[in-house]
């Protein structure tokens, strides 16, 4: 069973609606949509569509705890983003042994907006691979030392361990994988990475790299296969990318993409 994996609480469930329309739509998904939350999670639209389509199932979890000494150090780090949000860790939750019985696994942010059909996605998926696209919309900018804080007593601990001058890192707003690649310690390896250096300033996102970069090292470039079409982070009226993020001026990107095709 292939599914579409959405993780969200309260705050966006707004974007539900709007998701799901366009997933079986435009996006002519058929399959599973997984939705995964916690227990204070309260829709009414999910249990109305999930009246006449038996493929919606939501799973609720609870919030991950903490313990006291990673709590205090990630609520004081340079950015604040635990604090605001935090519910960003319960992502992972789609490695949870019990979604197992889903094998082809499509992750995505609730809030992207779905272009055209999202199968071929589906096609990429091959076992003991994680693909994901490349942080920064592939301009390189930015090194995988960026996704901490370092300042913090705890980098150079880090930066000794893993190599953060990587610019090749991933961004996890969109995430494809075969349900093989999940353990039933997969959860445990990348908490004890967060309770080991409590210094993300990018929440899960660094730590899924940590390990699936040097611990885990099954990461694959979504940008390596040949329709380079299928994801970017910015979103223009004449876009042709099944899945984007965010809007703006589309004249920039427009004439980027001519230059590309050339």
């Amino acid at each position: 069973m292939n599914a579409v994996f959405l993780v969200f609480d309260n705050k966006f469930s707004k974007f539900f609606l709007k998701t799901y329309l366009r997933l079986r739509t435009v996006g002519n998904f058929k399959d599973h949509i997984v939705v995964i939350s916690n227990e204070h999670l309260k829709s009414v639209i999910i249990k109305i569509i999930n009246l006449f389509d038996k493929k919606v199932s939501v799973y609720n979890f609870s919030d991950f705890e903490f313990d006291e000494y990673t709590t205090n150090e990630l609520s004081k780090l340079k950015d604040t983003r635990f604090i605001t949000k935090k519910f960003q860790f319960h992502k992972l939750n789609i490695f949870r042994p019990e979604l197992k019985k889903f094998s082809k696994i499509f992750y995505m942010d609730i809030n992207m907006r779905i272009n055209n059909d999202i199968n071929p996605f589906f096609e990429l998926i091959k076992k003991n691979q994680l693909i994901a696209s490349y942080d920064g919309d592939e301009d390189f900018k930015r090194t995988l030392k960026s996704q901490f804080d370092n300042t913090h007593k705890d980098f150079s601990k880090l930066q000794s361990n893993y190599n953060l001058e990587i610019s090749d890192y991933f961004q996890s707003g969109l995430l494809l994988f075969d349900s093989s690649i999940i353990k039933i310690d997969t959860i445990e390896n990348i908490f004890n990475l967060i309770k080991k250096y409590p210094i993300s300033i990018t929440n899960e996102q660094a730590y899924l790299n940590l390990y699936f970069l040097y611990q885990h090292p099954i990461f694959v470039p979504l940008q390596s296969f040949k329709n380079q079409y299928f994801y970017t982070f910015w979103h223009h009226k004449k876009n042709k990318y099944i899945i984007t993020k965010r809007e703006v001026d589309y004249r920039y990107y427009l004439q980027r993409d001519k230059l590309r095709d050339k």
